[in-house]
């Protein structure tokens, strides 16, 4: 009765755990995501990347659906802003590259997110493809 008792108190213990470790690595998710705005506002492309390099580790440790979705946007969206003001820089273009290719095979195909990656990675890798050997 013991050992069945101590192992049910080990089971709710180690749950505990993960649920503590979830809700940590969802609040820095969130609190990460600040860092978004802040450093497009500075115009911190690179700390742009950083934070959602950060925020995608964030994610895929919690292998949730609708977080894996918001960075997948939030790539995405990214890129577009970058792209305004530095228009296809590829050293840019090749991480966040990298960066959505790591998240598209986690999410669902029916997820909203994937065709609007697909259509990011086709146009990076379309200038990769046009721009010639000396610019590379």
């Amino acid at each position: 009765m013991k050992e069945m008792f101590d192992e049910r108190t080990n089971k709710v213990k180690e749950d505990l755990s993960i649920s503590a470790a979830r809700a940590s690595a969802a609040t820095l998710y969130q609190a990460t995501g600040i860092g978004i705005k802040v450093d497009y506002a500075t115009k911190d492309f690179s700390g742009m990347i950083r934070t959602l390099k950060t925020m995608l580790e964030y994610a895929i440790n919690l292998n949730d659906a609708e977080t894996l979705s918001d960075i997948a946007r939030l790539i995405v969206n990214s890129w577009e802003l970058i792209n305004r003001e530095k228009s296809h820089d590829k050293r840019v273009d090749s991480t966040l590259l990298g960066i959505a290719l790591e998240v598209l095979p986690r999410l669902s195909a029916s997820d909203v997110q994937v065709p609007r990656l697909f259509e990011m990675i086709n146009q990076i890798q379309s200038d990769k493809s046009n721009t010639p050997q000396s610019q590379k």
